[in-house]
């Protein structure tokens, strides 16, 4: 639960920190952020010891254009 206040930094990588057999750069979570909020959507993450994680998306159906 502690960690979940951490996946969307950038270059979070959990308890797998000093774990070489694990590749990435922790950066995943934090871009997928950006570009839905880019979008006017939304990431939640909903996490469970041992029985899983749930990571939801919701993005608008329509964007409004901005007036000029």
């Amino acid at each position: 639960p502690e960690a979940l206040k951490h996946i969307f930094e950038r270059y979070h990588r959990g308890d797998h920190q000093g774990d070489k057999k694990i590749k990435g750069h922790g950066q995943g979570l934090y871009y997928a952020r950006v570009i839905i909020n880019a979008h006017r959507g939304h990431i939640t993450v909903n996490s469970t010891p041992r029985e899983g994680t749930t990571i939801t998306i919701t993005l608008p159906k329509t964007v409004k254009k901005k007036k000029r």
